[in-house]
């Protein structure tokens, strides 16, 4: 990825660094000295030299290399941190996500005696359509105001299930919100949740939002565009 390109670059840099300063004090080295081929090799002399070298150079080098092995190992144990609430975040949000199917799935309402019994989504639908049929058209703002009203009547005709309901929905946005995660994976797990919901519910929410209930849950509804 980038940041490995970016560190092998700069170890590089630092090795042609090292070796230009090698070449430099081997020129300063081998300036200004007489030369005789019949002597033997002065080993002493070299061997400063190469103690020098491999002192200042190699130190040189060895602290650099140092500098970025650590850091490297700070990247990766960010990168393994980000990984790690990442899977803790899916397991959560996965589970929250069933354990609304599964509430969902408890909601029923017996239409007509000789009817078969509304379960699920089809449920919520019908108790949408009731609530409808309960107040009259008339001016925007009053009838917003019965239809709220009409919509906390329902709300406390199911006080078994309409708070569970509608907490389970606030905990997954509040924890999309609070998950330190990239704002386009938030976007992407709140689309997820939204894909759940159908028309009906999204109504009961919208109006679920506009009470003392909702109050903490409107932020979600605006921020993620349900």
């Amino acid at each position: 990825n980038l940041r490995k390109r970016k560190l092998m670059k700069s170890i590089k840099i630092a090795i042609i660094v090292c070796v230009g300063l090698v070449l430099v004090f081997l020129v300063l080295f081998l300036v200004n000295r007489q030369y005789d081929y019949s002597w033997p090799l002065a080993t002493d002399i070299v061997g400063h030299y190469g103690d020098f070298v491999g002192g200042f150079v190699g130190s040189l080098l060895s602290v650099v290399l140092l500098y970025y092995t650590f850091r490297s190992q700070i990247s990766e144990s960010k990168e393994n941190a980000k990984v790690y609430i990442k899977q803790q975040f899916n397991e959560t949000f996965f589970h929250l996500l069933h354990q609304y199917n599964s509430i969902v799935g408890t909601i029923s309402v017996k239409v007509e005696n000789d009817e078969p019994a509304l379960h699920g989504k089809e449920a919520l639908h019908y108790y949408v359509q009731q609530m409808q049929s309960e107040f009259d058209k008339g001016e925007f703002y009053e009838n917003r105001k019965e239809a709220v009203g009409c919509f906390m009547n329902l709300y406390a005709a199911h006080e078994d299930f309409m708070p569970i309901y509608y907490r389970t929905l606030y905990r997954i946005f509040d924890m999309i919100e609070t998950t330190d995660i990239d704002d386009s994976e938030k976007v992407k797990y709140a689309k997820i949740v939204r894909s759940q919901l159908t028309d009906s519910e999204l109504l009961l929410l919208r109006y679920n939002s506009m009470t003392t209930y909702g109050r903490k849950m409107c932020k979600y509804v605006v921020n993620y565009n349900l």
